[in-house]
């Protein structure tokens, strides 16, 4: 992971840790926080749902125990539901169906970081989703992005390209992989 974060400009730029509260955002948020203690702020976009209690608890436990820097930018998608009159599908715009139902919240975020100067979001996709749909019976779990280069890191983590849609002013990409169990998440859960 070292290696990973040395070819970033995370140096150069404002960085900002998104710390979902999941395990791969936590993993990679307490390196960061260990190799450069007080310099990355955190953002997250709280989730509605069944989730919420245990993002909101085990983020709160992140950020008592490492030495991220303020503030801590929270989105509460809750404040910000598919749509409202802000949401780009009411305003005719056209968005991906893998961003929904997040779509607005997430754009609410991402506005708010660039806001306050972030140019550079830290993040890592998560294999506890791919744990979670396969424990919901799920046989897929999708994923859409817009560059190239993050295509070709999602098939590092065993996403396939399944489709390429050109919109007016960029491409999307959507991906799948099977769910399945990732073997020992719970017990790495346990021990955060």
């Amino acid at each position: 992971m070292d290696d990973a974060v040395d070819v970033r400009p995370i140096d150069c730029v404002e960085t900002v840790l998104h710390l979902t509260g999941g395990f791969d955002s936590g993993t990679v948020g307490t390196r960061l926080a260990e190799r450069y203690p007080n310099r990355f702020p955190t953002a997250a976009l709280l989730i509605a749902g069944p989730g919420r209690a245990h993002q909101i608890h085990r983020r709160s436990e992140f950020i008592k125990a490492l030495p991220f820097a303020e503030p801590d930018h929270l989105i509460d998608a809750i404040e910000h539901p598919p749509l409202s009159p802000a949401c780009a599908r009411v305003k005719g715009e056209r968005i991906s169906p893998y961003e929904e139902p997040l779509h607005r919240p997430f754009t609410k975020l991402t506005e708010d970081l660039a806001d306050h100067g972030a140019r550079v979001v830290v993040t890592r996709l998560g294999g506890d989703a791919v744990d979670r749909a396969a424990q919901e019976g799920r046989a897929w779990v999708r994923r859409g992005c817009h560059f190239p280069e993050l295509v070709r890191y999602n098939e590092t983590q065993g996403f396939n390209l399944v489709h390429e849609v050109q919109r007016t002013h960029t491409k999307v990409y959507l991906m799948g992989r099977r769910a399945e169990r990732i073997a020992g998440l719970e017990e790495r859960f346990r021990a955060l």
